[in-house]
This record gives structure tokens, sequence and C-alpha cells, in this order.
């Protein structure tokens, strides 16, 4: 069976929402989910750039945050990289509505956003 790339980047990205999410709460050991969802869009990454994703990986784990910021910066920050990492690895016209079909699955969203254009049609199995 094949996949699609567009739902190959979907999944990874609702893999990194979801570490995202917790990550916002407090420092979280990242995993092999983690790992592959990030190897993954690397792969399909159009500038090449490492940096953003090594930050993502980073930002998930690092105990060495300030007390003060630790648990806004790290939230905020993952949703950024994450934000852009999504930037990287879709075509322009494909970002937006990706995006928004990320948040709707991930609960982040309760429906279609951006004037009720409906997300980009995921097929199951």
């Amino acid at each position: 069976m094949r996949v699609d790339r567009s739902k190959m980047i979907f999944l990874a990205l609702c893999v990194l929402m979801d570490f995202q999410r917790r990550a916002a709460r407090g420092p979280v050991s990242p995993g092999y989910s983690a790992r592959l969802a990030l190897a993954l869009l690397y792969s399909f990454s159009r500038t090449g750039n490492r940096t953003i994703y090594d930050r993502f990986w980073r930002n998930l784990s690092d105990k060495d945050l300030p007390a003060d910021r630790l648990t806004h910066d790290r939230g905020a920050t993952a949703m950024a990289t994450l934000a852009y990492i999504c930037g990287d690895v879709c075509e322009d016209e494909e970002r937006g509505a990706l995006w928004n079909a990320v948040m709707v699955k991930t609960g982040r969203l309760k429906g279609p956003a951006h004037g009720g254009r409906p997300p980009i049609p995921i097929k199951e199995g």
C-alpha cells in the first residue's frame, strides 16, 4: 500500500502537534514517534535547513528554561517552530488547508476556518 505525500505530512504534523500540546505543560520526552515524524518531515523539506527541526526537538525536553518562562515559552516556541516546519514541507497552495486540517484533527479548531473553506480531504486507510 502506498501512502500519499500529503497524508504522510498530515499525520506527522498531527503527531508533533500532540507533542506541542504536552510540551506546553512542561518538559516532554520526545521518543521515537517524534523522531520519526521530524525525520519524515525533514525528508520533504524544501529548504534543507535542519535548524528548525532541531529546535523543535530540543524545545520539547529542555529542562533549562527559566522557571518563569517554562510553560509559555515552551508551548509558544513549539507552535511557532511547527508552523515553520509546515511551511517548509508544504507547497504554498496547500499550506493553509493542510495546517487547518491538522488544527481540526487535533482539536485546536472546531471546524473549517478561514472563510468557511473545508480542510483538505484526507482519505482514511
